[in-house]
């Protein structure tokens, strides 16, 4: 299987190296496969991206991000979530949301570790970008886990509250099924229009033999009460954070967002609203404009 780029997105700027690594999940369980995108040679203490996508897609989808973000990184690398894109694991299943947020943290201190300086000891700059259900993962790794190392955060539309009905049928379908036939595998109903006003992208996700629209029950209980456990604090996290909110977003809620982003506590805090935008900001026909913005402040934080 293999990703499909949308018509007319760049691919790697000249000097860049496409790759990817595996590494065990933090409980041992699965395989998590890792997409990165890399300047050669790499700087002594690199700038570097971390990504986490959001549910449903996959790592490689953000295979466009070294080009439009204009020199401001040296790297960029995407984990795929288990369960999405190249790791192993049921398609859209959890046992506990725990295990994404426990994932990624110990994929970014690998990422640390390994692009720290062996002979002067510098540590990369790291950046972490979350979108969707990865600004959920983003949030709760934030507030949970000690990653004050990081020099910034920005937060694409996180999952916090969804903007779409989910069937009352299904909804009491997924908490009754959980504890019993938590595996069992579910339609999301994500209508994949939704995602940008860019008809290429739409395509390519639909054509994208890696996405997938699947969420079982145990999934779907675990979602909820970790978009509560997320959106319930104020307070907690340490490092600058952006908050990016489509506002025509039809997938997640972003006068939730909004105010979130209002209530959070932080001594360093922007938000970036697109009128017009649906949620994948950085896909959106005037992309442009979220990249500017990640970029102004990947650089303000260096």
């Amino acid at each position: 299987m293999s990703p499909s780029r949308p018509e007319g997105f760049p691919g790697l700027p000249k000097g860049w190296e496409e790759s990817s690594v595996t590494r065990r999940s933090a409980d041992g369980k699965v395989e998590i496969f890792i997409s990165r995108y890399l300047k050669a040679p790499m700087p002594e203490a690199p700038r570097l991206l971390f990504v986490l996508h959001g549910q449903g897609e996959h790592g490689a989808r953000y295979s466009h991000f070294p080009a439009l973000l204009e020199g401001a990184v040296d790297g960029v690398i995407a984990m795929d979530h288990r369960g999405h894109g190249r790791s192993q694991g049921v398609r859209g299943h959890v046992d506990r949301f725990d295990q994404y947020v426990d994932d990624a943290f110990e994929v970014l201190l690998a990422v640390q570790e390994e692009f720290t300086s062996r002979t002067s000891e510098r540590a990369p700059f790291i950046h972490l970008l979350g979108h969707s259900m990865g600004g959920l993962i983003s949030l709760l790794m934030l507030q949970e886990k000690s990653v004050t190392f990081l020099k910034s955060a920005t937060i694409s539309a996180p999952l916090l509250e969804l903007n779409f009905p989910v069937p009352a049928a299904k909804r009491a379908a997924g908490r009754l099924l959980s504890g019993v036939l938590g595996g069992l595998q579910m339609e999301t109903g994500l209508d994949v229009a939704n995602i940008s006003h860019d008809p290429a992208v739409v395509a390519a996700y639909r054509s994208d033999q890696l996405v997938h629209s699947k969420a079982t029950a145990r999934f779907f209980t675990e979602m909820l009460a970790a978009m509560t456990r997320a959106s319930s604090r104020d307070a907690g996290i340490y490092v600058p954070v952006q908050f990016i909110v489509p506002m025509e977003d039809r997938i997640v809620s972003a006068g939730a967002n909004a105010a979130f982003f209002e209530r959070l506590q932080s001594h360093d805090k922007r938000i970036s609203k697109y009128e017009g935008f649906f949620h994948e900001s950085f896909n959106e026909v005037e992309k442009g404009r979220a990249f500017e913005d990640l970029r102004r402040w990947i650089r303000t934080h260096a």
